[in-house]
């Protein structure tokens, strides 16, 4: 009875103790699996016989994929060669040595910083404590033969801080690196202004250009850089404030009041956490570089004047021999030549035409091409410019020429007549060059802006002087046609349709450009239609207000291709040629004799104003009205327009017609012949009957006047 109660008792507390260990077993394992600090519980043989979920966690991967391996494996397939040498030599010299070994780990695939703590278990463990914690751990994967000797790897996360230390040390190297940079730099003042405007920092380069030091600038506002009428400030700050980088040119001022002209950049400055800290300021001296565009524009405006006044001076010196080359041939063709004679004459008249073409496109593409064309304005009769360059091209091709003027244009208009004719002039010139069968038409009619229907202009509308009208202009030919591809180069400065054609038909190839400027100079535009082998037509509008009619009636007036003047009382005028050229001189006084005057030669404004000096000194009269004037304007000495200011001041003579013959086409030069009083001017070179249509007129002012 006895010994079956001691057996009875053994067994329930032998049941009791398994069942207090296996309690214990669960208790210690499911709080060993919980640690937070990633842990690995190795054998002698540096076999995995557990590790921590954290672990776990951090070599992602699974327990059944870890327990039983090696762990030196796995450090191999995890870290570096030069990291995984440095673990395995740790693990070995703490299973060696019998001591912990800590040692710093980076995993680079994984960008982490480990801290592993190697530590051995002391080998004076007792024997059965051993067991029940081999017991707990059951290790089924190893075989029988177990040792005591076990160690734990335990690893801490640095990553993040050594990613914060790193942070800190790299911003403490930035801003010394940075400060150093700032500091450096000596052609820009970098500073930085707190909220308000006031400056905290300043650099090298302000202390030289602002010429402040740091102790004397810093705590001040930065309005002190600024004139006293520049109310800017505030707005610069705002700006910034509002996430606006701001850049600006404007004047600032140096300590000793000196300004300069600054390139200024301001920016608003944040924390990381995004609170205001103030704002960056960067300014450069712009001074020089102002000054250097200056000298430059200088320069460029300098050398554009030279060159107008060197094609002024050679377009004289062109056109004076031009002069005497065609009104001695055009006297040459009165005394009756032969048809060989009259053939080469012809051709010397031909030439010096294409000549004379060829300087005005040159003197004009220059004046476009620096920007030194100007409008002028008056009344231009359309109707009369048109006959008057058709009747000169009729005389030059027989192909017939038409025109046609819509019955609702204008008679008089009111713009730059001059502009008009050289466009016009231009065109048709092509057209009688291009043009060998078929025919030519000229088209002048008004249109609407924004379609092809004619607009209704009443009476009322004529006679307003605000009145605005879109006119259109086209030249038709029947010539010889473009093809796209000319039409594209047709109006770029030397872009003739077809470099073969220049040696047959000549041209600089300026004509259709400076067409191109005068239009748009006139608020218009022009452009082409064309078909290779059938023709070319030429279309042009211009803004015109309507003009009004003279209240006189001029003393000729134009009936087909006749001039017939009014009968005026004969006047036994003086006609005083005044031109330093010898053969020009020379020639126009013959040409003024064969006509039936009686021409006085001058070789200089001196000359004739002593001429006019003799008459009032003497009395001789009657002195004021029965002179006329062709005077030259550039001479050496007294020019024209000086003398003929001379003349005009001398008592009585204030009415004299002075007529210039200038070889300066430019609109700033013929303005100039007017404000110096002469009533006309004729560019040279002229015809016979220009001359002579001007001096019929003096003619019969002087008759007006007497």
């Amino acid at each position: 009875m006895v010994l079956c109660c001691l057996i009875w008792f053994l067994f329930y507390f032998a049941q009791f103790t398994l069942a207090t260990r296996q309690g214990d077993a669960v208790f210690y394992r499911e709080a060993f699996n919980q640690v937070v600090t990633p842990t690995i519980i190795l054998d002698d043989k540096f076999r995995i016989v557990d590790l921590t979920e954290s672990y776990i966690n951090a070599l992602r991967s699974t327990r059944e994929q870890c327990v039983g391996r090696n762990v030196i494996e796995l450090i191999r397939e995890r870290l570096s060669n030069r990291e995984a040498d440095r673990m395995i030599d740790a693990i070995k010299l703490a299973h060696s040595k019998r001591t912990s070994q800590i040692i710093e780990i980076v995993d680079s695939r994984q960008q982490h910083y480990w801290n592993v703590h190697v530590r051995p278990w002391p080998q004076d463990r007792p024997r059965r404590r051993m067991d029940w914690m081999r017991s707990i751990l059951k290790p089924k994967r190893f075989s029988r033969e177990h040792s005591t000797v076990m160690m734990t790897l335990q690893s801490t996360d640095l990553t993040t801080i050594v990613d914060h230390n790193a942070r800190m040390t790299n911003n403490a190297v930035s801003a010394d690196i940075y400060h150093m940079l700032v500091n450096s730099i000596e052609d820009f003042a970098i500073f930085m202004l707190d909220t308000e405007g006031y400056v905290k920092t300043w650099n090298k380069g302000a202390e030289r250009l602002y010429q402040y030091t740091a102790g004397e600038i810093c705590g001040r506002h930065f309005t002190v850089f600024m004139k006293p009428d520049d109310d800017g400030a505030e707005v610069e700050l705002t700006e910034a404030k509002s996430g606006q980088r701001r850049h600006m040119e404007a004047w600032r001022v140096k300590k000793d009041g000196t300004a300069f002209w600054a390139s200024i950049s301001i920016a608003p400055l944040y924390s990381s956490s995004h609170l205001h800290l103030g704002f960056v300021k960067a300014t450069q001296d712009l001074t020089p570089r102002l000054l250097s565009e200056q000298a430059r524009i200088e320069a460029h405006e300098q050398a554009a004047t030279m060159k107008t006044d060197f094609l002024a001076q050679a377009a004289h010196e062109f056109r004076s021999p031009l002069v005497g080359v065609k009104i001695g041939i055009e006297l040459l063709a009165e005394s009756n030549p032969t048809p060989e004679q009259a053939e080469i004459m012809s051709g010397i008249l031909e030439s010096g035409r294409v000549l004379t073409d060829l300087i005005n496109h040159l003197l004009d593409y220059n004046k476009y091409r620096v920007g030194a064309a100007k409008l002028s304005t008056s009344n231009i009769m359309i109707r009369n410019v048109i006959d008057n360059l058709v009747r000169n091209y009729r005389q030059r091709t027989r192909v017939p020429i038409y025109v046609r003027v819509g019955p609702n244009v204008p008679a008089v208009l009111l713009g730059d007549g001059t502009k008009l004719q050289q466009v016009l002039s231009n065109l048709i010139d092509n057209a009688v060059k291009y043009t060998h069968s078929g025919s030519i038409t000229i088209t002048c009619q008004v249109r609407t802006r924004s379609s092809n229907q004619l607009p209704t202009l009443s009476a009322a509308d004529i006679m307003d002087d605000a009145a605005v009208v879109p006119l259109m202009v086209t030249v038709k030919d029947t010539g010889m046609g473009l093809s796209d591809e000319e039409m594209l180069r047709l109006f770029k400065p030397f872009g003739q349709s077809d470099a073969t054609l220049h040696g047959t038909y000549g041209g600089t190839g300026l004509g259709l450009s400076i067409c191109k400027e005068c239009v748009q100079l006139m608020n218009g535009r022009i452009w082409v239609d064309s078909v290779k082998g059938k023709g070319s037509t030429f279309s042009f509008t211009m803004d015109l207000a309507v003009g009004r009619r003279p209240s006189l009636q001029s003393p000729t007036i134009e009936k087909q291709d006749e001039v017939v003047e009014t009968t005026l009382p004969s006047i036994p005028a003086k006609i005083l040629v005044v031109d330093d050229n010898a053969i020009n001189r020379r020639m126009i006084v013959q040409m003024l004799r064969m006509s039936g005057m009686n021409p006085i030669p001058f070789t200089d404004g001196l000359e004739v104003v002593a001429y006019f000096q003799n008459l009032i000194d003497n009395q001789i009269s009657p002195y004021p009205h029965d002179h006329i004037v062709t005077m030259d304007c550039q001479m050496p000495g007294m020019n024209g327009l000086d003398a003929t200011r001379a003349i005009h001041a001398m008592p009585g003579l204030e009415n004299v017609p002075i007529i210039g013959l200038t070889a300066n086409v430019f609109t700033d030069d013929q303005a100039s012949c007017r404000g110096a009083g002469m009533m006309g001017f004729i560019s040279k070179p002229f015809k016979k009957q220009d001359l002579l249509q001007v001096i019929h007129e003096a003619a019969v002012m002087l008759a007006t006047l007497q």
